[in-house]
């Protein structure tokens, strides 16, 4: 079974650090495997003090998150779809 991965920025794998948006300075990365359910995770990411948060769905159905700080922007969950980048 795969898991949800979360990494610091700094330690995430280089293929999925390459996804991230040009412009952005994201603190940390998380990784959703296809066939893994995201729903409770966008609700966790939705609420609460986060700031600002990107979500790629990758081609391969695989979801990348890229966030940063509470302080950084509002509390937004955007999407933005990107090729597949296996971690």
């Amino acid at each position: 079974m795969e898991t949800i991965k979360i990494w610091n920025f700094e330690k995430a794998p280089a293929t999925l650090k390459a996804l991230c948006p040009s412009g952005t300075d994201p603190e940390w990365i998380a990784y959703i495997p296809a066939g893994v359910s995201s729903s409770e995770f966008d609700a966790f990411l939705s609420s609460g003090d986060r700031a600002s948060i990107i979500r790629q769905v990758l081609t391969d159905g695989s979801i990348v998150y890229f966030g940063s700080a509470a302080s950084a922007r509002d509390d937004k969950v955007s999407t933005a779809s990107k090729s597949s980048g296996e971690p």
